[in-house]
């Protein structure tokens, strides 16, 4: 079992941190490839990163682009957002389509600890 850190918005940390958000999005890039299920992912809080948050990783997929992994979920019940559409405005401020198609991308099924 490894331990990851990831650094998050505090809109999306306090979603993982209160479980309404259960399926963390990235791009499938080198550092995410060496995540498997098992593993821990400690969440810092961007605007405060002595504030964290632990979560094992119950379950990985993997999807061509965010808009392909949001049709196979409910954004609602797993990203905290009420549609697809925001999800994607969501996940498009920080991955560009051309990164998204370049990478592939990662959904990160976690359960807070």
């Amino acid at each position: 079992m490894k331990t990851h850190t990831m650094k998050l918005h505090p809109e999306p940390y306090g979603k993982i941190e209160k479980g309404v958000k259960s399926l963390e999005l990235r791009l499938y890039d080198e550092k995410r490839k060496e995540i498997d299920i098992g593993d821990e992912i400690v969440f810092l809080k961007e605007s405060d990163q002595e504030e964290s948050v632990t979560a094992k990783v119950v379950g990985l997929v993997r999807y061509a682009s965010f808009s392909d992994l949001l049709d196979d979920f409910t954004p609602e019940i797993y990203l905290g957002h009420t549609s697809k559409e925001e999800a994607l405005a969501g996940v498009s401020r920080f991955y560009s389509e051309d990164d998204q198609f370049k990478n592939g991308v990662l959904g990160i099924r976690i359960k807070v600890k």
